[in-house]
Order: structure tokens, then sequence, then C-alpha cells
């Protein structure tokens, strides 16, 4: 089983601890923003050599979800809530 690991980014965990305003701006843009503008404009944009293998498992996820429903409110949903378990983990690390 893979796990979700944290992402190493110590300016986006300063943003999650500072107020609850940047809280919710992140979860807004890092949740519903940033999935739709990827899953519509393009969806190669990760190039990291340490989550490759998780990243491309999601990226497998998303391609067959939207080919299964023919839509891409699924590879949205599930882009959101994927990004919304790495920023909770994140934030709890």
């Amino acid at each position: 089983m893979i796990s979700l690991q944290a992402i190493n980014n110590p300016v986006l965990k300063e943003i999650l601890v500072s107020s609850n305003i940047s809280k919710a701006a992140s979860v807004l843009v890092y949740c519903i923003v940033t999935p739709v503008l990827e899953e519509t404009v393009y969806s190669a944009a990760h190039p990291s050599g340490e989550n490759s293998l998780q990243l491309f498992i999601i990226g497998c996820l998303l391609g067959c979800s939207n080919c299964w429903t023919g839509n891409l409110r699924s590879p949205i949903l599930i882009h959101s809530l994927y990004n919304a378990m790495t920023l909770m983990i994140t934030f709890l690390s």
C-alpha cells in the first residue's frame, strides 16, 4: 500500500499555521482552483523525483476516471480530495 507523504514545503507550512484566513485561502486555491485548472488546462506539471510513483498513480486514476465518466467532474473531484488529504497531512506533520 502506498501512503500519502507530506509535501516538504516550509512556505506552505508557514501559510497554514499563520491565520484562519490564510488556511481558508490555501484550501480554496489548493483544493478547488488548482484541480479545476490542472484538469482542464494540463495534467503533466508535477516534476518530482521523490513523489513520482505517487503522482503517477494518482495521474492514472484521474485519467481513468475521465475515461470512465466521459467528463471532467470526477477527476476534478478526485484531484480536490487528493490535494485536501495532502494539505491536511502537511498541516498535521
